[in-house]
């Protein structure tokens, strides 16, 4: 925030979640995103933002290494809080 570049620590991702209708997460690591719904136990799809902005291909199955990354992740960030539940 500094603008120090020295100074500077980046992120290895960016974690996201909701909790409106049954809760998604979602991560982006470099080109890559992760969305799972319902949180924490749902399907995962991930898409190569680099080549589909649009997210229209899910490359899950094909990249399982990424696939399990992302959940690693979603699971590290994710913090369980009683006022914020999934509904």
């Amino acid at each position: 925030m500094t603008g120090r570049a020295g100074e500077q620590r980046g992120h290895e991702y960016l974690y996201w979640e909701f909790y409106e209708q049954g809760g998604r997460q979602a991560v982006r690591f470099g080109p890559w995103k992760a969305i799972r719904e319902p949180m924490r136990t749902g399907a995962l799809r991930l898409y190569d933002l680099a080549h589909d902005l649009g997210e229209a291909k899910d490359l899950a199955a094909a990249r399982k290494d990424l696939a399990a990354r992302a959940a690693r992740y979603m699971d590290e960030a994710h913090v369980p809080d009683p006022v914020w539940t999934v509904r």
